[in-house]
């Protein structure tokens, strides 16, 4: 019995260089195709989860007013051209989310803010940046928040005067698919 060599001067055993460079240059244009098609799941991804938390966030402002009969704001600070932002929750109408402990909420300090949601920018249209929820007739100041993903995609989040809560994408370029249109 013959042992088997590493080498045979029959034939060579690997790739030569046109295999390898045939081989990075498909490797290449399918890398070409794919960052911008991941990139764009990523931003889009980041868009929803922002609008996600936002909507659980409001719900539980709500439910938190109606349980302890007062009322409770969610309050937005937005700066640098709708890029940076956060949100926090309070009793008080007076929280500003871009100062250390001034959104509190028994006793833990309730903020969200855009480094959570990188590529994110708002736009607020609400009065004084302000969602006040009243316990009464569970009213909440109307308006809508729209968040800007980095790939320009868009969805929205509309609040009526009686709490309900939806979420919808704008017409045109910057609709998402998966969300009714506004």
């Amino acid at each position: 019995m013959e042992v088997p060599r590493a080498w045979s001067p029959r034939g060579s055993v690997g790739l030569s260089l046109v295999e390898l460079l045939v081989t990075l240059v498909v490797s290449s244009t399918l890398l070409v195709v794919a960052v911008p098609a991941i990139t764009n799941l990523l931003s889009e991804s980041r868009l929803r989860g922002a609008v996600d938390n936002f909507t659980a966030y409001l719900r539980h402002a709500m439910a938190e007013s109606t349980k302890r009969g007062r009322s409770v704001s969610v309050v937005f600070s937005v700066a640098e051209g709708n890029a940076e932002w956060c949100y926090g929750m309070s009793e008080a109408s007076s929280c500003n989310c871009a100062v250390a402990g001034s959104c509190v909420y028994d006793g833990v300090e309730r903020v969200v803010a855009s480094t959570d949601y990188r590529g994110v920018a708002v736009d607020v249209a609400v009065a004084q940046g302000r969602f006040s929820f009243q316990p009464r007739r569970n009213t909440v100041t109307a308006g809508h928040v729209t968040f800007i993903a980095a790939n320009r995609k868009a969805l929205s989040v509309v609040i009526s005067g009686y709490g309900r809560i939806r979420s919808c994408s704008p017409s045109g370029e910057a609709n998402l698919a998966g969300y009714p249109v506004c």
